[in-house]
């Protein structure tokens, strides 16, 4: 896990000495472990775990601008809320130290891209980001020296074999199609194991199936042709 924090956040999110990562997250979440990892890039970590929309739906901005956050995390549900309250935090707060931001969960719509773009500034990127509760870790989102779209992840990150493959037919794979989520190489934060299963039986049968080698997460994903990886409600 430490590895896998430490590539992401240096590679993806461009941290280091000087910068603050700032995060709406609890222990019980993905986000929460990663944000502790940007301590191994030697930037700081800034944890928000109260409501980000009290007393107003602008409050977690609010903290980022105090806090000199230039890479601030939140649910992407909270980016569409600010969109929605007509929230102007840009005009608000000054956050000239700010630049990314990135989403977990569903897809931000394109109204809240829109909304960031035009509150953030150009300078900002925006990042939707797929994460896996099992690895602990993210396995696609931004990438600095690669074009921002509309609710697509940007790339997978490096290490993460991430294919969309069909357990009807595990050879395709084509981009574009939706298939499910599969990690088709190891990555050195998944688990090994259950507790109390003797053999693995178990965990051999909610991850690998019918094959030894292919982690399958039970999610659907559509891997575009340019590289972009987005999860697909089905």
């Amino acid at each position: 896990m430490v590895l896998e924090h430490l590539k992401a956040l240096s590679f993806h999110h461009d941290l280091g000495p000087g910068d603050v990562l700032g995060w709406h997250a609890n222990p019980a979440q993905t986000s929460w472990h990663y944000l502790v990892g940007a301590l191994l890039t030697g930037a700081t970590a800034l944890v928000y775990a109260g409501s980000p929309t009290y007393p107003r739906t602008d409050t977690l901005w609010s903290v980022a601008a105090d806090s000199g956050v230039t890479c601030l995390g939140m649910p992407s549900g909270y980016l569409a809320d600010s969109q929605r309250a007509g929230a102007r935090p840009g005009e608000r707060f000054d956050l000239g130290a700010l630049r990314g931001v990135v989403t977990t969960g569903p897809t931000p719509p394109p109204a809240a891209t829109e909304w960031a773009v035009a509150n953030m500034g150009p300078d900002v990127q925006l990042g939707a980001l797929l994460e896996s509760a099992e690895a602990c870790t993210m396995l696609a989102g931004p990438v600095p020296l690669l074009p921002v779209r509309s609710g697509v992840p940007t790339a997978r990150f490096l290490g993460a074999r991430v294919e969309a493959l069909d357990a009807r037919d595990p050879a395709d794979g084509a981009p574009g199609t939706v298939g499910e989520l599969t990690l088709t190489r190891a990555m050195p934060s998944l688990p090994l194991g259950f507790w109390e299963d003797p053999g693995s039986v178990h965990y051999h049968h909610a991850y690998f199936g019918t094959s030894k080698r292919e982690w399958r997460s039970g999610g659907s994903v559509r891997i575009l042709p340019d590289g972009g990886c987005v999860a697909v409600d089905e």
